[in-house]
């Protein structure tokens, strides 16, 4: 490493999970490619799984470390894998860098935050997970509050708290231990690769030009997203074909039950650059949040967004709010099937051919592009 390089400031990325989310990913590579840009030395500690494309970089290291995944079981035995996992890659950090981002789907990075010092810190709040864990039980019940607890003692620690939509940040804005001025919105979006790379999916074609009308679902297949409502609609309507692109906790038990259901495709998790194909050979996009996930805002509509396709989400709250200015766009209650259904066959038929949603297409371009978020951020996070 060259001497400038060597005495350049230190920007360190924790998360606990592996490069290889897809989430994680798109999240990431534009902070770090802006840190580096910049003439920061960037240092990203997280499980290894993935690399940054850009890892050869003379100042950026990647500290991986031989750990699993910690999402998945019961509430109490997540609750110990993914506290383990957390207080392992926090004591793999740098000793005070100049700045430490905190990256969080994961809340318990977020409880033991205090392990790690650095001369500015920022919090990437992608999920205000604990609200998510609902009243179903008295065990849900009195961990929602308890993390709940520990989130608001935890998070004035932080000089900066950057959430991805406007419910995250008008419910944090309530909580008087967090000043207005610690809060940014950085939200999720597309990369400017990327949004270009989905252009020519806007090219629309006939509906259903290979003769079956063809509905895609390309993201995260968690308990969030719920796939088996899809799955019992494609099979009470043999006439279509639906694919499932992706991969998460949930993967298994959706594939149990894709088996005797021949119209669904399963593709596992594809690489991006193959991911506008499978949108230039659908119809319709379909997404769907659970309603205990009702104040997440799904970066996968952004994209779906961007093809300027026709797009049917099951969700409540600030998706369903935010989807309902566009044409094209159907909204329906989450997990249900009957409901599903109609909207499949509300969207254009065989042998039609639909405008593109320029509309949509121009607001993703105008406000959800990946990079202009992290500049916002970054100028009020770093001083340099």
């Amino acid at each position: 490493m060259s001497e400038a390089v060597d005495s350049a400031p230190e920007i360190v990325f924790v998360s606990t999970y592996a490069f290889d989310e897809p989430v994680v990913r798109n999240r990431l590579t534009p902070f770090i490619d802006l840190a580096l840009a910049q003439g920061l030395r960037v240092t990203v500690v997280n499980p290894e799984g993935g690399t940054y494309y850009n890892a050869a970089h003379p100042a950026f290291t990647h500290r991986t470390l031989a750990l699993a995944q910690a999402n998945r079981g019961g509430l109490i035995q997540r609750t110990l894998r993914e506290t383990a996992l957390a207080w392992r890659v926090l004591g793999a950090v740098p000793r005070n860098p100049e700045y430490m981002v905190i990256t969080v789907p994961s809340m318990f990075l977020l409880f033991l935050g205090w392990r790690v010092s650095a001369g500015r810190r920022l919090l990437d709040l992608r999920d205000l997970t604990w609200e998510y864990l609902g009243d179903h039980s008295l065990l849900r019940r009195s961990s929602k509050h308890c993390f709940r607890f520990l989130a608001r003692r935890a998070m004035p620690n932080f000089d900066l708290i950057a959430v991805t939509c406007q419910a995250e940040q008008k419910a944090l804005a309530r909580l008087p231990e967090l000043p207005a001025e610690r809060l940014v919105l950085a939200s999720n979006g597309l990369a400017r690769s990327q949004f270009e790379a989905l252009a020519p999916v806007a090219d629309q074609p006939e509906i259903g030009e290979r003769g079956r009308l063809r509905v895609l679902y390309a993201g995260n297949v968690g308990l969030a997203q719920n796939l088996a409502t899809l799955l019992e609609a494609a099979r009470r309507l043999p006439g279509i074909d639906v694919d499932v692109v992706g991969a998460g906790s949930d993967f298994e038990r959706i594939q149990a039950l894709a088996a005797d259901v021949p119209n669904v495709h399963l593709h596992g998790r594809v690489a991006w650059s193959r991911l506008p194909a499978f949108y230039q050979s659908a119809d319709v996009l379909y997404a769907q949040l659970t309603p205990d996930y009702a104040r997440a805002m799904p970066s996968k509509l952004y994209e779906y967004l961007a093809t300027g396709k026709p797009l049917v989400y099951g969700g409540q709250g600030e998706a369903q709010a935010f989807l309902q200015r566009f044409e094209h766009v159907v909204t329906i209650e989450p997990d249900n099937v009957d409901e599903l259904i109609s909207a499949v066959d509300q969207t254009p038929q065989l042998g039609e051919r639909i405008p593109v949603n320029e509309a949509a297409r121009r607001f993703v371009a105008e406000k959800y592009i990946r990079e202009d978020a992290v500049r916002l951020v970054y100028k009020r996070f770093l001083q340099t």
